[in-house]
């Protein structure tokens, strides 16, 4: 892989002509590399300038990688399709006997892992007797064959489901998930930080973690919805607060692939 700063361009200037006058001082700010606030940044989801903010971002982008793109090589592991639960809508919804319910083993896991990939994305079923250090077992397994894979894994329904069935709450479990291997959650881990300092997990509630406690979280985006408070406040995203980071292994930030 060619080095970063050899194909970063820190110089590059971009003439643009923005629609929305609310973009000119963020594209001043972008120009500066300095970081927006939240304000500007629901100005960038507001906008009807999406061409402009398009430029923006690309402006940015080559700054920092020039004209390479980055990929990840994900591979995606589900371990089992067999599930306490019965959502309509998942696959991950197989009662045990059914005719296509599926079980893996460690080993068969493994062979899912090899040395092209850079990261093991794991999510599954809720398995009703497979006990939590099982998926301890599976992602030390992971790490201890592939230390330079990224593993990704565990919806916040998995999470809160090793509460409930285990006994092993949300700090506890990823306390010890993070000292087996695992790096980073789906980007449905965590949703919002509301002012009263409550975690929101997909709908379910809990205190937040010590402060000492960090974990990595993909960042992501959808277009065209902006959150809002009954009271009309934004609801955001407070990484500052809980101390949490990017996921290392994104296209973004081509830095991190090994």
């Amino acid at each position: 892989m060619v080095p970063i700063l050899e194909v970063a361009d820190p110089d590059l200037q971009v003439d643009l002509n923005l629609s929305d006058k609310k973009l000119f001082t963020i594209w001043d700010k972008v120009q500066n590399g300095d970081r927006l606030s939240i304000s500007e940044g629901v100005t960038l989801l507001e906008t009807d300038d999406l061409p402009g903010v398009g430029r923006m971002a690309d402006f940015a982008k080559k700054r920092v990688t020039g004209d390479k793109v980055y990929f990840v090589l994900n591979r995606h592991v589900n371990p089992t399709n067999i599930c306490v639960l019965s959502c309509k809508f998942c696959d991950f919804a197989k009662k045990p006997g059914d005719e296509d319910a599926y079980e893996m083993s460690i080993e068969e896991i493994l062979d899912h892992v090899d040395d092209d990939i850079h990261e093991i994305h794991i999510v599954g079923g809720h398995h009703p007797t497979w006990p939590f250090e099982y998926y301890v077992e599976m992602v030390k397994a992971i790490h201890d064959k592939a230390p330079h894979v990224q593993i990704k894994g565990f919806t916040a329904s998995e999470i809160d489901y090793f509460q409930r069935r285990w006994k092993v709450s949300p700090e506890e479990s990823l306390a010890i998930l993070k000292e087996a291997g695992l790096k980073s959650s789906p980007h449905g881990f965590t949703r919002f930080f509301f002012p009263e300092k409550l975690m929101l997990i997909d709908g379910l509630r809990y205190t937040k973690p010590p402060t000492e406690w960090t974990f990595r979280q993909t960042a992501r985006f959808y277009m065209g919805t902006l959150n809002r408070s009954k009271s009309g406040s934004i609801i955001s995203i407070d990484c500052e607060t809980f101390r949490m980071k990017p996921a290392d292994s994104l296209p973004l930030y081509p830095s991190s692939i090994r």
